[in-house]
């Protein structure tokens, strides 16, 4: 059975990684390499600050109640934010 996930067209995501130390940074990383989705809700539950979706982003549980493309959406608002901490160095 086949169902159509909708995902909000307006994608924001409040993002603050200055919680993160490297130990968070290298865990997301290999949370995302090796699907570890109970590692990667917990960690998204400290930086993502607001979401389109339902449920508090803080909340691993409600992480873990999304969609598969909600979480890609989120992890590819973390991963840009990463990047931009990374090239800016802050």
């Amino acid at each position: 059975m086949t169902k159509k996930v909708e995902v909000p067209e307006k994608q924001e995501f409040v993002i603050d990684l200055s919680g993160w130390r490297v130990r968070q940074f290298r865990d997301y990383i290999a949370s995302v390499g090796n699907n570890d989705f109970d590692l990667m809700s917990e960690l998204v539950g400290l930086v993502v600050n607001e979401w389109p979706y339902e449920g508090d982003p803080h909340n691993p549980e409600a992480v873990l109640d999304l969609q598969l493309p909600e979480l890609l959406q989120i992890a590819k608002a973390i991963g840009a934010e990463m990047s931009r901490s990374f090239t800016q160095g802050n």
